[in-house]
């Protein structure tokens, strides 16, 4: 993405949205709610980490929702909600890292000028709002 979102790297307010009218990226909050609603790690929360192919995804990835447990991609999506292990943007050279075993999504909450919230998942953890660096370009979901 190109233009005012990618010039928000150094917005001090991140104001700039990437989202349609009407949309938005979800809050900090909102992602550590969905986190918490129930899980495959310690703590029962962070959603169920799954294989390529292994519940309608094409891409490995996380589900989450109250209904993590019986989501399917396609036939089986109320209550959940997926998250492609997407990688990330490497800030230095601008190639795609970690993609297949890591996934992102911004929220529309910064952790400092040059960092966002955003949600973290990989096969054996989730992170519900960690800082990064918003260079990483990470991928968004944006919400009504």
């Amino acid at each position: 993405i190109t233009g005012a979102w990618e010039a928000s790297i150094t917005d001090p307010e991140w104001t700039t949205t990437p989202c349609p009218e009407g949309w938005r990226l979800p809050t900090r909050e909102e992602y550590v709610e969905l986190d918490g609603l129930g899980g495959d790690l310690a703590g029962n929360k962070g959603g169920k980490w799954v294989a390529a192919s292994e519940k309608g995804n094409e891409k490995p990835g996380r589900y989450y929702g109250p209904n993590f447990a019986t989501c399917k991609l396609d036939s089986a999506m109320v209550g959940c909600v997926f998250f492609p292990a997407s990688g990330a943007r490497n800030y230095t050279n601008g190639g795609i890292i970690v993609q297949g075993s890591v996934g992102h999504g911004w929220s529309s909450m910064q952790s400092a000028p040059a960092n966002g919230y955003a949600l973290l998942l990989n096969v054996t953890t989730t992170y519900a709002a960690i800082g990064l660096t918003k260079a990483y370009g990470l991928t968004i979901r944006c919400v009504q």
